[in-house]
């Protein structure tokens, strides 16, 4: 549902800001390429429908893309809280027999 409205509004409004982040403006248009861009990029590592994915990002534009992707793939979400502590996510990773994949971001 919410990949087939993000495909609509990327079509129907490509110039159209999609998201702003601090200085940076995003359209519709490039978020879309980037999200089918690493949605194919999961699926080369082997994620399919159903894999749980977690995501270990504060509220970065990457944090959406990485979401929209793994919808795409029709995999499951994780959102985790990225002011957890790595023992925490750790502990949480290896606890779940259904947790495929667990993306970092880059400043930890």
């Amino acid at each position: 549902m919410l990949t087939k409205i993000l495909t609509e509004t990327a079509l129907n409004y490509p110039q159209k800001t999609a998201i702003v982040y601090q200085k940076i403006k995003i359209s519709y248009q490039e978020l879309y390429s980037e999200i089918i861009s690493f949605t194919e990029e999961l699926n080369s590592i082997g994620i399919v429908r159903g894999d749980c994915v977690a995501i270990f990002l504060p509220n970065y534009p990457e944090f959406l893309i990485s979401f929209y992707a793994i919808a795409f793939l029709n995999a499951i979400v994780l959102p985790l809280n990225h002011l957890s502590k790595i023992e925490e996510i750790y502990s949480a990773f290896v606890s779940s027999s259904h947790l495929r994949k667990l993306f970092i971001a880059g400043y930890l």
